[in-house]
């Protein structure tokens, strides 16, 4: 059905798949596709935390770009049940990552991963860093 909701939907579909675009490309370019790829299970003497750029912001970064991007879709679409289904895809994602990837994170880096994950929220900026969040998808750093 069409309503005032259309206009609105379609402006925040394009803002959240433009969004999530920019911050996966940012995030590709300043880290390498290597370091995205879980390099620290492949060479775990090279590993380390990272907690400089966008990883100062986000702990997931492409995740949290795939997310923008599915909810915008979900939004452009502008079907009841593809806004709704959005809303499972990240917390499908932040079951994966807490029983697979981050357990595997808290084996290697121990108490140091564990206060990183207490400051550093998983997909969605803190309020106080948004400026920096915006920063990152203007300016890379």
């Amino acid at each position: 059905p069409i309503g005032w909701w259309t206009t609105a939907f379609t402006v925040l579909g394009w803002y959240w798949v433009l969004v999530g675009a920019v911050l996966w490309a940012r995030s590709v370019s300043t880290f390498g596709v290597d370091n995205l790829n879980l390099l620290y299970v492949y060479h775990p003497e090279e590993s380390r935390i990272v907690d400089s750029s966008i990883y100062s912001v986000l702990r997931h970064p492409i995740y949290a770009s795939a997310i923008r991007v599915w909810v915008g879709l979900a939004l452009l679409n502008g079907n009841g049940n593809s806004v709704i289904f959005s809303v499972f895809v990240p917390l499908g994602l932040a079951g994966w990552i807490r029983l697979v990837e981050e357990k595997e994170l808290i084996e290697r880096f121990n108490q140091s991963y564990l206060d990183y994950r207490k400051r550093i929220p998983a997909f969605w900026p803190k309020l106080r860093d948004s400026g920096r969040f915006f920063k990152f998808l203007f300016t890379g750093s």
